[in-house]
């Protein structure tokens, strides 16, 4: 075998290993054999078969019937959805307004950048003391 050392293992060696043998290998699946098993039942079998059949008979029609609801009221539940948006939209807009008018002021801006100025200002003055008290020690 030519091993690398890159390989956890040798394809050749795990394409033969993965082989089924003809032993190994599921039996075909013979419809004619299921037929005559499955007439060969026993008539509790059949009605627990029969009553399993008309439950899911049952449930599928019940949610064929949920679903036909849902699809009629549809339009309502939408529209529901619509109005509670539109109004969570217009209780938010009522304090924003506030806040959007006092930002329009044109002197708003102006003392908040001057704000800015002076803090980085004041920052760079308290930088360079501690940098000359440090030198200083």
């Amino acid at each position: 075998m030519n091993e690398r050392p890159d390989e956890l293992f040798d394809e050749t060696r795990l394409r033969r290993a993965l082989r089924l043998e003809a032993s190994e290998r599921p039996p075909r699946l013979d419809v004619a054999a299921l037929a005559v098993l499955s007439g060969e039942q026993d008539p509790a079998a059949r009605a627990v078969g029969g009553r399993a059949m008309v439950a899911a008979a049952v449930a599928g029609g019940v949610l064929l019937a949920f679903a036909a609801v849902g699809v009629a009221r549809a339009p309502a539940l939408l529209a529901v959805g619509l109005d509670e948006a539109i109004a969570l939209v217009a209780r938010a807009a009522v304090p924003a307004d506030g806040a959007l008018a006092l930002a329009q002021e044109p002197t708003v801006p102006i003392a908040l950048l001057a704000a800015v100025v002076f803090a980085a200002a004041y920052e760079l003055v308290q930088r360079r003391e501690r940098v000359r008290v440090a030198n200083a020690s």
